[in-house]
């Protein structure tokens, strides 16, 4: 039925009046976040001034420990300038149930990273179904001035990304998928 966002710009939802009927109405709500406070309620006035980014950005991901000295990379590389998809592709094919990103700089000297879609393809050259990845570990990503999050780069959507964190001044910057 529709989208609200703690951070906008729809922090509220609207329902037709012809959509309710007289007595109980089931409200079903999808909260991928979780509430503050579980409340439901009817208002006049829809709220679209009052950002709370906090609420969103807070929770960062990093379920497991990344062991990963001493382990050789399967590839190493440096991506070329500029935005344009870049594709990477190993000597030999490898089998694994993790994939690892680590980003030591940035193209630009700066010391962040970002990616827009990260995508992994099978033996056959097929994409791999992102439905079947998680992220496992994440030791930098943006929440508090953007969304950041490593979800964003393999969500399916090209127009937000994983972006490091560049809020403080010594951001780490490795993230695994699995």
């Amino acid at each position: 039925m529709g989208r609200f966002w703690n951070i906008g710009p729809t922090q509220t939802m609207y329902v037709p009046g012809p959509w309710l009927k007289a007595g109980r109405n089931e409200v079903v709500v999808l909260d991928l976040l979780g509430p503050q406070e579980p409340v439901l309620a009817g208002i006049e006035k829809p709220i679209l001034d009052q950002l709370r980014p906090q609420l969103d950005f807070s929770k960062k991901v990093q379920q497991a420990t990344l062991a990963i000295e001493g382990v050789t990379p399967t590839h190493t590389g440096t991506f070329a300038q500029g935005p344009a998809a870049q594709e990477v592709r190993f000597a030999k094919p490898v089998q694994g149930r993790q994939f690892c990103l680590e980003t030591l700089n940035a193209q630009d000297g700066k010391p962040y990273a970002a990616v827009a879609e990260l995508d992994l393809l099978d033996a056959d050259g097929k994409s791999i179904p992102h439905t079947v990845w998680t992220i496992a570990f994440a030791d930098s990503e943006e929440r508090i001035k953007e969304d950041g999050s490593a979800l964003n780069a393999i969500n399916g959507q090209t127009a937000d990304f994983w972006h490091t964190e560049w809020d403080r001044p010594s951001p780490a910057t490795r993230t695994a998928w699995s």
